[in-house]
């Protein structure tokens, strides 16, 4: 006990019973794993035989390892000496970026609570898991998830489609009630996701100017006849009219083109 001179408060000073605890990190084969390994705001490095020391007092505690970025948090309870082992089954996978095209793409890729950046569209991840993983990608504002049992795969391609569709051959001809605009409009590519047909179909929006230059917005979607080719018959055109019309597609990605 002490009296604390300026106040003439007495106070006590206690010390905690501290134990020690002993982390040993390794691999499937017993063999020491270099690791970062984290308790009570303490960080050390393993040693070359997997293995780290701390003291702590009495109550319960989290570890964490770090080992090339992947967590695992390992939840222990202190009364005594702890000697804590800790098994790690870790897994490599290779993953490459690409687009619909099957031309290299830089992002990120995220493996439980680690990620990994990329170059030349390729993140060399070396992750601990319980199989199988699910591995997200993004890259050009646009992700894709997959997943993936890393015993049974050291690589995967991912890819990311950033190109919209095609719309070509554009013609028009007239008709006995109109016009009729026809075009090939597809989605290309090794990874294409291919044409929304389902929630967006290819589509036209077109304005009719007639001679009195009385203006007149319209819409309507294309109807599919065969191949990639797509049609549209506009009726009920006044005579003389001009018609300034565009075509709009998108893919599965949500990527949009125009005509």
């Amino acid at each position: 006990m002490k009296i604390d001179a300026r106040s003439g408060r007495r106070s006590r000073t206690f010390f905690l019973d501290l134990y020690q605890v002993a982390v040993r990190i390794y691999d499937e084969y017993a063999g020491g794993l270099k690791a970062n390994v984290t308790l009570l705001g303490q960080t050390k490095e393993t040693s070359e035989n997997g293995y780290a020391f701390f003291s702590a007092p009495a109550g319960e505690h989290e570890i964490v390892i770090n080992y090339h970025g992947s967590i695992l948090r390992e939840p222990i309870s202190v009364s005594d000496d702890v000697y804590l082992e800790v098994p790690l089954t870790t897994y490599h996978l290779d993953v490459y970026i690409v687009d619909d095209n099957g031309e290299s793409l830089d992002g990120t890729v995220y493996i439980t609570e680690s990620f990994w950046g990329t170059e030349d569209g390729k993140a060399e991840t070396i992750f601990m898991a319980t199989p199988p993983v699910l591995v997200k990608v993004v890259s050009e504002s646009r992700e894709s998830i997959v997943e993936v049992d890393p015993r049974s795969k050291t690589e995967i391609t991912v890819p990311i489609d950033i190109h919209g569709p095609k719309i070509n051959n554009v013609d028009y001809k007239k008709t006995a009630t109109g016009y009729e605009i026809s075009s090939n409009i597809y989605d290309s590519g090794l990874y294409a996701s291919g044409l929304d047909i389902e929630d967006f179909p290819p589509k036209i929006e077109y304005t009719i100017t007639e001679q009195n230059e009385k203006k007149s917005e319209r819409a309507a979607s294309l109807v599919y006849q065969a191949g990639d080719v797509y049609s549209i018959d506009l009726t009920n055109i006044p005579d003389n009219s001009i018609i300034d019309y565009e075509i709009i597609a998108k893919d599965n990605q949500g990527n949009e083109a125009f005509y």
